[in-house]
């Protein structure tokens, strides 16, 4: 499976994954909301419901994993992995969309308290988000059941030339 980034929130609104299909949607927690989007994401990128995952708080999505499902929770990012964050009064979950050379991560987003439906953030190790209270921190990465491979790349305009000898 290939796995193509969202970089925007082209076709969201009102697609299955973020709503009628979505657990926090049917339960009055629809966007903008983290977990509402990062369940939304992970249902859109396996194709089939993410039932391995949380439907609770995002603190509690981490150690939800390690306990259900810790084969797959880690500390490096991988494509379409779930970065889960824990502060005092609630966390955070995003979901890993490029992996930098320089070891930064682009994440996709959304977020009940700033009410902002959706943004793309690049954060660098420890991939703490400066918008997080004091004291958060990361808690790791949840994967995805199976490896989706490289990015799809992108189109490549190309001119073909005949040579006819002579």
């Amino acid at each position: 499976m290939a796995f193509t980034p969202r970089l925007n929130s082209s076709g969201m609104q009102g697609s299955v994954y973020w709503y009628s299909g979505n657990p926090f949607y049917q339960s009055g927690y629809g966007l903008p909301n983290c977990t509402c989007y990062a369940w939304g994401r992970v249902y859109e990128i396996l194709g089939y419901r993410p039932t391995y995952l949380s439907t609770g708080n995002a603190k509690d999505w981490y150690p939800h994993a390690q306990s259900a499902t810790p084969q797959y929770c880690g500390s490096t990012p991988k494509l379409g992995a779930i970065l889960c964050t824990y502060y005092a009064n609630g966390g955070h979950v995003a979901v890993v969309e490029q992996i930098n050379s320089d070891g930064s991560i682009l994440t996709s987003n959304s977020g009940y308290s700033s009410g902002i439906y959706f943004w793309t953030e690049t954060l660098r190790p420890p991939y703490r988000a400066s918008w997080v209270p004091s004291g958060a921190y990361v808690q790791g990465f949840i994967y995805l059941p199976q490896d989706v491979g490289p990015p799809e790349p992108e189109p490549q305009n190309v001119s073909f030339v005949r040579w006819i000898p002579g």
